[in-house]
């Protein structure tokens, strides 16, 4: 009889064999990176409010959300969420309507219906969709006026715009454009949503989902956004015109704004809130880059927010040579080689806290250049052979090093973003998503990773490191993973 080592040893050759077949002739892996079905949604919701006749992408979408619809009619956004989210099923229901393939007298649609109204209508959906609805005429814009004249201050100043973690900020800006101008495009397929919600709130507070938590002291909060407010009209405009310089900046070779799908639909409809016509060079590469990151996940269609490439690839390798696959095999070598083309050496938003350090960060995806992370960085680290691109590498470690945070921990993407004003805002899931604070999992894989480049344990930087970890350690013994 076989030992648990010869099936593991059995499995393991097995996996080996089948990596050696899918690996790209490039050197890398592709493999699907699915979330919510958020994009499939609003992807649709856009081309069909934009007039896009690509009748063939948009049944594939409807088809990839139907398939993600509970015989209850809901949607969720993981598949242990036994009770059904309300966001995703508004975002499903829509996105089906939109489709033009789905009527609201269909069973299916029927029930999605009854478990919106159930849980009080869209005025519990996240803000975000409640954005794209108004994008789409859907629902009113709030009674709000974002003060864009916040993108023009300095970043020498307390508070500034890049205090904002750069996931906040390249959402922030096309949807602060969009709803400022009061811009929607009106979908020829859903004529309206008032039957899910008869009393369609424009407070901003209830529009944001903050008037849940009424506890907070937000008055530091509200003086700075009162001063804000009083700046100049002039500001204002040039506000404007910073924001449509900061996503045209961005924008990746493919068209898309850092490489995600979801920032690159707000940002088409941000463009068109500021005059840019449908029919311009940069709209139409966007729809293309967006569309190209359609995919298959388990044979569902599916729109991936962007590619995970070379984190794939980098997990990959390093699980291949610690398995025992020579650094000389051609597997590693082939994905050293595409991992090292996709280092990135410019300098971008990442420089602004940590301006002295020279860039040699890794991104997510295999067409990021605007957005290296810490996370992909160490990754890759350990997948590439130190001997095969000693330069490279050691630029690597020295920029991944230079992205520790002053309270010793490690972030995804910026350094030291994590202020407390920002913390406050009277907006939905600001402490996940409007911060970078330095986090327990990132912190442990960094040093992991540090451990792998042989670094001492009495180096400096690992024992702050080590140190912000034992501070954070939760009561049970765990640590959470933000990601």
């Amino acid at each position: 009889m076989s030992t648990i080592h010869e099936n593991v040893r059995s499995r393991q050759k097995k996996t080996i064999s089948l990596l050696r077949e899918t690996q790209n002739a490039d050197g890398s892996w592709s493999f699907c990176f699915e979330g919510p079905i958020l994009t499939n949604a609003f992807l649709i919701l856009l081309l069909t409010s934009l007039g896009d006749n690509d009748k063939e992408l948009i049944a594939e979408l409807a088809e990839g959300i139907r398939a993600k619809q509970r015989p209850d009619g809901t949607f969720a956004n993981y598949p242990d969420d036994r009770k059904g989210n309300v966001t995703a099923t508004v975002q499903g229901y829509a996105g089906l309507l939109a489709s033009g393939l789905y009527s609201r007298s269909e069973a299916h649609m029927i029930q999605a219906e009854r478990f919106i109204i159930s849980n009080g209508g869209l005025r519990n959906v996240h803000f975000m969709t409640k954005w794209m609805l108004a994008a789409n005429g859907l629902y009113p814009w709030p009674a709000l006026h974002l003060p864009l004249s916040f993108l023009v201050i300095p970043p020498s100043f307390p508070l500034h715009f890049y205090q904002f973690s750069t996931y906040a900020r390249i959402h922030f800006v096309p949807m602060a454009v969009t709803l400022n101008k009061r811009f929607s495009l009106k979908n020829p397929n859903v004529p309206s949503l008032a039957h899910l919600d008869r009393h369609m709130t424009k407070n901003p507070f209830t529009w944001l989902r903050s008037d849940h938590d009424e506890n907070r002291d937000l008055s530091s909060l509200f003086a700075h956004w009162k001063r804000l407010l009083q700046i100049p009209a002039a500001f204002h405009q040039l506000g404007l015109r910073t924001a449509k310089t900061y996503m045209l900046d961005r924008i990746e070779e493919d068209g898309t704004l850092y490489s995600y799908a979801s920032a690159t639909i707000f940002m088409v409809y941000g463009l068109l809130a500021l005059g840019v016509s449908r029919h311009s060079p940069v709209i139409r590469k966007a729809l293309a880059g967006t569309k190209a990151l359609l995919t298959s996940c388990s044979d569902i269609p599916y729109l991936e927010n962007s590619t995970s490439t070379v984190w794939d690839t980098a997990l990959l390798s390093y699980a291949l040579m610690k398995s025992g696959i020579s650094d000389n095999d051609q597997m590693i070598t082939g994905a050293a080689r595409f991992l090292r083309e996709r280092q990135q050496t410019k300098v971008a938003d990442w420089a602004v806290h940590n301006p002295h350090a020279e860039p040699g960060g890794w991104g997510f995806s295999n067409i990021n250049t605007n957005n290296p992370d810490c996370d992909d960085t160490a990754a890759v680290l350990k997948a590439i052979p130190r001997k095969r691109y000693p330069a490279s590498w050691e630029r690597g470690l020295s920029w991944l090093l230079s992205m520790q945070n002053s309270d010793g921990g490690f972030s995804a993407f910026e350094k030291n973003v994590n202020h407390p004003l920002v913390r406050l805002l009277p907006l939905e899931s600001a402490e996940e998503a409007a911060i970078d604070p330095s986090t327990s999992d990132l912190t442990g894989r960094v040093l992991h990773c540090l451990g792998e480049a042989g670094l001492s344990p009495d180096h400096p930087q690992i024992e702050k490191a080590v140190q912000w970890l034992i501070r954070h350690q939760e009561e049970d013994g765990s640590w959470y993973g933000r990601w």
